[in-house]
């Protein structure tokens, strides 16, 4: 039996309904900050220095600077600045591979080793213990010229 336009044009109408009822349920979960997340620098542990692979973001003579230097640089600078977190339990990670990433903060002498995970969304402190970043927060938090490889 074959449909008439009437009703081809009724399909076209629920499937692109469903389409955004879907999109904007997606949206409304991954656009909202957990209300349990912290910020990860503050004024106690202000950022001083953070290397992520084989870029490093620096404050020096009070102001920021990436080397090597790329256009996203605020806009990386500014996504760490403000990164929340939440405290997990120990995660299923879908894969083993992660970056080396380096924060040196004011108060300490040390700087700190952190794993991050990029493909989860996940931070690994020294200490084991591991942090979830929401994932409104993600996209920014690589150099551009990190993801385009």
């Amino acid at each position: 039996m074959a449909l008439t336009r009437k009703q081809w044009n009724n399909i076209i109408i629920l499937a692109s309904a469903a389409m955004i009822g879907t999109l904007t349920l997606l949206h409304n979960k991954t656009e909202k900050v957990p209300e349990g997340a912290l910020p990860l620098f503050d004024q106690h542990t202000a950022l001083q220095q953070l290397q992520l692979g084989d870029y490093t973001l620096i404050h020096e003579d009070n102001h920021w600077r990436c080397m090597p230097s790329f256009d996203q640089c605020q806009t990386w600078r500014q996504a760490w600045h403000q990164l929340r977190i939440s405290p997990i339990a120990s995660p299923t990670l879908s894969d083993d591979q992660h970056e080396r990433l380096t924060i040196i903060v004011k108060q300490s002498p040390q700087p700190l080793q952190w794993r991050y995970y990029i493909a989860d969304g996940l931070l690994q402190s020294a200490s084991g213990q591991w942090y979830k970043i929401p994932p409104s927060l993600q996209h920014s938090l690589l150099p551009s010229r990190l993801t385009q490889k």
